[in-house]
């Protein structure tokens, strides 16, 4: 059994209680004053398109990655244990170490009796096993995101600028990406957590007048979601086709309906990436 590495600490920590600590900064140069400043590294899930230079295989990889500026710093090519080709020399560098003593960062997948396989968790191309790793890894993972993306490398510490530049090889511009899902949803619930939103529905099914029930603010009023209905944005979605009656005052077995056509218009949205 390998030690279990200890979590590193943020390289920007103050010095002291009292002290105030040490500004983020970032080379990505446009990242200062946008919404995704170095203080701020939303994860998401992306394919490169098709015609940026990559081969066929590597385009249609889906993969982990972190809002950064104007661009997307691609995870699992950071994790990735081959080796790449970097630097005017041509020398061949190892690139684990970057990301293989964050706790929790890779997972023994088989054991032999001299060793093991290990995966990480931005292999899979879904942020779902970095969802379960726990809020240890994401402390640590965001510490070492913001020492390889720094300004001024911290000594002893590796930045994606030194000592080889490899940007190039992992950061890629917005334009260049496309959004994917970002987790496996396997179910979930919706809350009324709007009450303009609750007072809607309420007044579609029971009219304005008892839009509210009386309890509404006392307790949380859920229900389940079908989690199909979970896609990225832009996603085209297409109603079921369901009776209207024609006759308001005929009833549903015996009076005459017709066929309401598909509607594409759907409820609001959360974005889950950037």
């Amino acid at each position: 059994m390998e030690p279990e590495p200890t979590e590193p600490t943020s390289p920007y920590a103050a010095s002291s209680p009292r002290a105030d600590p040490a500004p983020l900064e970032t080379f990505v140069p446009d990242a200062a004053g946008s919404d995704f400043p170095i203080q701020n590294l939303p994860y998401g899930v992306f394919v490169v398109k098709p015609d940026r230079g990559l081969s066929k295989l590597d385009a249609v990889r889906a993969r982990v990655g972190v809002a950064i500026g104007s661009r997307v710093l691609d995870l699992s090519w950071l994790a990735s244990e081959d080796l790449h080709v970097v630097g005017d020399r041509k020398l061949c560098e190892h690139k684990s170490p970057w990301l293989l003593d964050v706790p929790g960062a890779y997972v023994v997948t088989r054991r032999y009796p001299i060793g093991f396989d290990r995966a990480s968790i931005f292999s899979s191309g879904t942020l779902t096993p970095l969802m379960r790793a726990g809020a240890k890894t994401w402390r640590a993972m965001r510490a070492r995101l913001q020492a390889l993306l720094a300004l001024h490398p911290i000594p002893g510490v590796r930045n994606l600028r030194a000592p080889y530049d490899v940007t190039g090889m992992c950061l890629y511009k917005m334009e260049d990406v496309e959004m994917r899902m970002p987790c496996d949803v396997g179910d979930f619930t919706d809350f009324y957590a709007s009450r303009e939103h609750a007072t809607n529905v309420g007044t579609m099914f029971r009219g304005a007048s008892n839009a509210l029930n009386e309890n509404w603010a006392a307790l949380p009023v859920g229900y389940h979601g079908r989690a199909s209905s979970v896609v990225c944005s832009g996603t085209n979605i297409v109603r079921p086709r369901g009776q209207i009656l024609k006759d308001a005052s005929s009833s549903s077995s015996g009076g005459t309906s017709e066929a309401r056509p598909p509607s594409h218009a759907g409820p609001h949205t959360t974005a889950l990436a950037w």
